[in-house]
């Protein structure tokens, strides 16, 4: 992954050693440069909640956005529907979707009333690259492949921390 991506707070996942067959989500806490390679060579270091250091570049692999980790953000699911195509180009009539919304509803707004979606298509017979997305609504629709990216958007648009409230 490239540093570049990564802030202070977002969940990544590793290889604790080079013996171990699973993966373990940790949680960044320091984002730091080592030119000199005192810890594991030149480049970006990551320290880990457990105070863990791994090179940004070797060791460290995003995780994939799945339903868990929406519901361990405070997501909460919709119902899920289906829809026939309706002919046109995108959507031709022998192809159906099947879609999920997820909703964040946050305490910005005394009423409750602000709230961020995040829908899943599922298509049948439509394109591979479009099955099992999840896209963020907020004013346009923006594709969130893995955690740290929602983590991203989410501070970037309300300025503050998406934090799991259940691991």
């Amino acid at each position: 992954m490239k540093p570049t991506e990564l802030r202070v707070g977002n969940w990544v996942q590793l290889y604790r050693s080079p013996e171990e067959n699973e993966m373990y989500p940790q949680q960044i806490i320091s984002i730091e440069f080592d030119a000199v390679g005192y810890i594991t060579g030149e480049g970006y270091m990551l320290r880990l909640d457990d105070g863990f250091f791994i090179n940004c570049d070797t060791g460290v692999l995003p995780i994939p956005l799945t339903e868990d980790w929406l519901l361990k953000f405070g997501f909460t699911k919709g119902e899920q529907t289906k829809t026939k195509g309706n002919g046109g180009d995108y959507q031709p009539e022998d192809v159906y979707t099947l879609s999920t919304i997820y909703s964040l509803y946050t305490d910005d707004d005394p009423d409750g009333n602000i709230k961020y979606e995040l829908s899943t298509w599922h298509w049948r017979g439509g394109e591979p690259e479009n099955q099992d997305a999840f896209w963020f609504y907020h004013d346009s629709l923006i594709r969130c492949e893995y955690v740290h990216q929602l983590q991203n958007l989410y501070h970037a648009l309300t300025g503050k921390e998406l934090i799991p409230v259940a691991l």
